[in-house]
């Protein structure tokens, strides 16, 4: 463990078996090649990375993925926004549609059944003046 600082040295002592493998895989290590080696070999195989400064390319990788474009995400805010708005008012004019469709065929309905009975009551009408007009 050449060319690292003491301190590094036992951090890297400390490292778990489990989060050298992750380390080495990181830096681009297979498993093939990881499964191969014992634990001292692991350490010693990151502390060279440590030493040519992998470890730290490491960290801008997991960086990478993590950025977050804050204007980005404004504009899908902005888009989902006005098209909920869109449907909502797509919604409201289906509906106020719909409660027109109905209100006109109710007030058919109502006429249709008052001009039958008007329609009964003068045939009503017609038969009393008939019948009144026998006598």
């Amino acid at each position: 463990m050449e060319g690292i600082t003491q301190a590094q040295v036992e951090s890297i002592k400390k490292l778990s078996t489990a989060r050298l493998i992750a380390k080495l895989l990181k830096v681009g290590y297979t498993d093939e090649k990881i499964e191969g080696m014992d634990r001292n070999t692991m350490m010693q195989t990151w502390a060279e990375c440590v030493a040519d400064g992998k470890d730290k390319l490491e960290v801008v990788a997991e960086r990478t993925f993590v950025a977050y474009d804050v204007d980005l995400e404004r504009e899908k805010l902005q888009f989902e926004k006005h098209k909920f708005e869109a449907e909502q008012i797509s919604k409201q004019t289906e509906m106020e549609s719909r409660r027109a469709e109905i209100e006109s065929h109710e007030k058919l309905k109502l006429a249709e059944i008052e001009s039958q009975e008007k329609l009964k009551h003068a045939e009503l009408k017609l038969k009393e003046q008939k019948f009144f007009s026998r006598m």
